[in-house]
């Protein structure tokens, strides 16, 4: 038979491209407009981790509707009413285009319903139909070719991976938001007649039932799913959807929320999925349950201990657990695959499990816990999964007692667990642990957890120890053991996880990982400032020299230390995203209570705020919302820094906190400088011995201003210098290059 002049063996060259090219093209459109329109959402609800993590969970609630879609249909349907629904769907999702993302009302505390309605609104239709197209391609190619189905799932992770990677280092700086909108959409109507194609040639296929479905005698021959397995398909499908998500939201707190760093721990999700399910591509079972085993001990090692590293060797550690875990999990589930037959049951589990992880992580962590416990929660599951064997959860190797040493190594640790926590509950109560002291109880403190890992390791081999040891580290963690000092509240929100802690001599506020301010508890000093505030560092140097009515603004609360550098007649209004840091500054710190200016604290995203603050409002305008190491990238644009610049008068400032472990902030002021031809001035503040004493530690800061002859006042004084030359990143509303910024400040 002949189609528009094509023989037989041409047709099904076609078809087979076809096929190829279509769901290709899903997957990169799919995994195109999620980080195109998590940047988007960044700017709208205030540059937190978890806009990301909140834009996954819907985007798996998505794509598991989607999976539902393509089952529900072919089952219901038949494949030539399906195929006829299918193209009606396409055609209605184009009155969608172009995309208008709205912004809804909804709490200030976790708008994580304002942001998964505003999604579902605009982008859910187009979204549901790409995420389909996956297992209904796979399907039709079933149904008219000869051949693995399956083999086509890599072809789609693919697509994904290269989007992925693409955006952040392609897409982003060759089209920016604006443009990159408009790609899109013309990619969709390509996809769109791929698809229109594939359903064309599927009718004829089936008219002419040239081509038994590949792997299918008869539905009878064909044994159906039981619900173990697709327990165990779910299980691990939710295991490995939220070690992704428990690891981005570590490393997007510690650093920045940015797409690469959403893009590369989801490649690597995306690259064990190809490695599990092409022909050919194998990597030992022992292999990855080793290295596995090894994430697991290092990842819990880093949840009980603050370790100081590197941040490439961090990201290398964690992005390295992602990769091994999720293959573990992967290649198992490739494994365990059924018949093509339930090819579209199979997709719809896994993309239950996915939703269910995401779920669990964005939606059911923040409310329960205090603290980023899913980490330590999923690392538990997948140590479970280490030792689950073939597509059965219920074939759990549990050793049988054949002696009592069978299980002393988990009994030592369990009675390790139980001293150990006497011996810092004493500590504790007696007020003997404080920070920097050396004493057996901080000694047992470090020694025996970090024995514990080391153990545990020992004992990756053994199926159930291993898993008792992870365990008994959970606990440690959750009961909070390891840590030597008093925690007075611990406190986590949509933006962040919180903690006062009391040491000997202060009580701190530390925000993610990183210290974001402190007070002395003794009365007498208790509005002398330290840490980053100390009087001879930067912010001592600037907001003391304003005039007596001053007007101050400050993006970014803290404990409000800033508070105590104002004086009588002055005005300091701070801007702060989250309410529950307004709620610890006030209940357990002093300065807003005790500052001698008037103090008034404006809860909202600080530049949505500053756009409706009448220009020249401010004398002198101080930016310090980093939470953790993470950049609000939103609020260091050369649109926002324009926008700063407006709001303070003729002879005033804007002053930038950039103080940071991983990135040097000057390069963006750097470029702004450039554009604007306006001068930048630096201040880099190493305490000296006596300062360090008071507490203070070093910080880094910038100064611009409307007119330069206000910054030749400031260096003049000596302390700030003029911004030196060196490498420049220009961040704009349609473009932010975070990698182009790692690095060190430098005065030279």
């Amino acid at each position: 038979m002949v189609l528009f002049g094509a023989t037989e063996e041409r047709l099904k060259q076609l078809s087979r491209l076809a096929f190829i090219v279509s769901i290709f093209l899903s997957a990169f459109l799919l995994f195109l407009i999620q980080p195109i329109i998590g940047r988007v959402l960044l700017t709208l609800y205030g540059g937190t981790p978890a806009v990301w993590n909140t834009c996954m969970v819907c985007f798996q609630a998505l794509l598991m509707a989607g999976y539902a879609y393509a089952h529900w249909s072919l089952d219901a349907l038949g494949p030539r009413r399906q195929a006829v629904l299918h193209t009606a769907l396409l055609i209605i999702s184009l009155f969608v285009l172009p995309f208008t993302l709205p912004v809804l009302s909804g709490s200030i505390e976790s708008p994580v319903l304002s942001i998964i309605a505003a999604l579902l609104l605009t982008i859910g239709l187009p979204f549901g139909l790409l995420a389909s197209n996956s297992s209904l391609v796979q399907r039709w190619y079933s149904l008219s070719q000869s051949g693995d189905p399956f083999a086509l799932y890599a072809v789609s992770n693919g697509g994904s991976l290269l989007a992925l990677l693409g955006y952040p280092l392609l897409f982003e700086p060759a089209f920016g938001l604006s443009m990159g909108w408009r790609v899109w959409a013309g990619l969709y109507l390509c996809f769109l007649g791929a698809s229109v194609l594939c359903i064309v040639l599927l009718s004829r296929a089936q008219r002419g039932k040239q081509i038994q479905p590949a792997g299918e005698q008869t539905d009878e021959d064909v044994a159906a799913p039981d619900r173990h397995q697709r327990l165990a398909w779910t299980f691990r499908a939710a295991v490995a959807s939220s070690l992704l998500l428990s690891v981005t939201m570590k490393i997007t707190t510690d650093v920045a929320s940015a797409p690469i760093l959403w893009a590369i721990p989801l490649s690597l999700y995306l690259i064990t999925f190809i490695i599990a399910f092409s022909p050919g591509i194998r990597i030992p079972r022992k292999i990855t349950a080793t290295f596995t085993a090894i994430g697991i001990a290092w990842a819990l090692a880093t949840f009980l201990y603050a370790f100081s590293l590197p941040i490439w060797l961090t990201l290398g550690l964690f992005l390295s657990l992602v990769f091994f875990g999720c293959l573990l999990c992967h290649a198992d589930l490739a494994d365990a695959r059924p018949s093509p037959r339930y090819l579209t049951q199979f997709y719809l589990w896994l993309s239950i499990g996915g939703a269910l992880g995401g779920i669990f992580n964005s939606l059911v962590a923040p409310l329960v816990f205090n603290s980023l416990l899913e980490l330590p929660i999923t690392l538990l599951a997948l140590a479970f999964l280490i030792h689950a064997r073939g597509g059965y959860l219920s074939r759990f190797p549990m050793p049988r007692m054949r002696s009592a040493g069978t299980y002393m190594p988990a009994i030592t640790v369990i009675a390790t667990l139980c001293v150990t926590a006497a011996l810092i509950y004493r500590a504790r109560g007696t007020h003997l642990v404080a920070v920097g002291s050396s004493n057996i109880y901080t000694d047992l403190m470090f020694l025996i957890p970090l024995g514990m890992v080391l153990f545990g390791l020992v004992l990756a081999r053994h199926a159930g120890q291993f898993e008792i040891v992870i365990l008994c580290l959970l606990i440690y963690a959750v009961a909070g053991f390891h840590g030597s000092d008093k925690v007075v509240a611990e406190e986590r929100s949509f933006f962040g996880i919180m903690r006062v802690i009391d040491t000997r001599s202060a009580r701190v506020f530390v925000h993610g990982t990183t210290l974001h301010g402190s007070q002395w508890r003794d009365s007498e000093r208790s509005l002398s400032l330290s840490s980053y505030y100390h009087p001879s560092g930067p912010f001592g140097d600037v907001l003391p020299t304003r005039t007596a009515r001053a007007e101050v603004g400050v993006v970014g609360l803290g404990v409000g230390s800033l508070a105590a550098l104002g004086e009588p007649g002055q005005t300091i209004t701070f801007f702060e995203i989250d309410p529950m840091v307004e709620t610890l500054a006030r209940r357990h710190f002093t300065y807003l209570r005790d500052a001698r200016a008037k103090t008034i604290v404006q809860i909202g995203d600080g530049r949505l705020f500053l756009q409706q603050v009448p220009d020249q409002a401010f004398e002198l305008l101080i930016l310090d919302a980093f939470s953790s190491d993470a950049i609000p990238t939103h609020l260091l644009t050369r649109e926002a820094l324009n926008l700063y610049l407006r709001k303070v008068k003729p002879g005033g400032v804007v002053m930038a906190h950039i103080s940071n472990r991983h990135v040097d902030m000057t390069r963006v002021f750097r470029a702004w400088s450039a554009a604007e031809q306006l001068p930048v001035v630096l201040f880099i503040y190493e305490p000296t011995p006596s300062d360090m004493d008071e507490g203070a530690t070093p910080s880094h800061a910038v100064a611009i201003a409307p007119h330069p002859s206000t910054l030749q006042k400031m260096v003049s004084g000596g302390k700030w210098k003029w911004l030196p030359p060196g490498r420049s990143v220009e961040w704009t509303d349609d473009r932010i290059d975070l990698l182009a910024t790692f690095g060190t400040v430098s005065s030279q």
